[in-house]
């Protein structure tokens, strides 16, 4: 096993673990306390009426016949985390075929995992669309919960605690993923997702894919230390560019690098075209 073990925060382990039903059942039960109903993985990108809209991708989405539910891991506070929670619900609301009269419509709902502040000093918080008065009369539209692995680490034991610690196995200075491992491998209740992270680290693919997303990280913090958002959009991104070209060159899966960076084909292609002429 690698040195260095990453946790489930990171993309290419969390997707690889939870586009397993068993999995997906059993994180949405341990953190969110929603049982899930049989459901089938859904489209990940929002669909586009017109081709000049932005484009969302989704880290995974499911669909059942009462609802499509969004989950999403977010390691990075980009300042606009409701917003673009409202254009994933909006987006894949009205994308339904609404039906006679529209009761077609399902509700759409987003789980989300983060790794920052957000609100209130509290593990699990749930947000609903409408006020209790008004749902009486429209029905539930979507509704959002936030599960927090820093408000998580917070509490030293328990099953939260316990997946903050999966969650970042990395994190700590002391480098003790692989006791965290062993230690909770113990636990009848983590030994298989024990196991499956165990063989991701392993996989020299996945393993790569996860240092790269790791440096993104690190590329992203650097290039927004001490700077506004705005400021950054506008034209801070060289850092983040020129790590994609890097993994370009390396032979990285563009629609990989397009989905961990955020940038657009055109913003590649065109950063290592320029960077062949310099």
């Amino acid at each position: 096993m690698h040195e260095r073990l990453f946790g489930l925060r990171y993309d290419p382990l969390f997707k690889s673990i939870y586009f397993k039903k068993k999995n997906m059942k059993k994180i949405m039960n341990d953190l969110f306390h929603e049982k899930l109903e049989d459901f089938e993985y859904h489209r990940q990108e929002l669909p586009k009426e017109n081709v000049n809209l932005k484009s969302g991708v989704c880290d995974i989405v499911m669909k059942s016949k009462k609802r499509i539910m969004i989950v999403e891991i977010q390691n990075q506070d980009l300042k606009n985390l409701i917003e673009r929670m409202k254009y994933y619900v909006s987006g894949y609301y009205s994308s339904q075929k609404p039906g006679k009269d529209y009761k077609g419509l399902i509700p759409v709902e987003v789980y989300l995992i983060i790794n920052f502040p957000f609100g209130e000093e509290k593990i699990l918080k749930e947000y609903e669309e409408f006020e209790k008065d008004l749902k009486e009369q429209f029905g539930e539209y979507s509704k959002i919960k936030i599960w927090n692995i820093e408000d998580a680490l917070k509490m030293e034991k328990g099953l939260d605690y316990e997946y903050g610690k999966l969650m970042t196995l990395d994190d700590d200075e002391k480098r003790d993923g692989k006791e965290v491992l062993e230690k909770l491998g113990e636990k009848e209740e983590h030994k298989e997702l024990v196991e499956e992270i165990k063989y991701y680290n392993e996989d020299e693919e996945t393993y790569r894919r996860l240092r790269e997303v790791n440096m993104l990280e690190m590329t992203f913090e650097q290039a927004t230390a001490g700077i506004r958002r705005d400021a950054f959009e506008k034209g801070e991104k060289k850092g983040i560019l020129k790590t994609a070209i890097s993994m370009l060159k390396k032979g990285t899966d563009l629609a990989f690098i397009k989905e961990v960076t955020g940038l657009t084909e055109k913003e590649i292609l065109e950063g290592e075209k320029a960077s062949k002429t310099n």
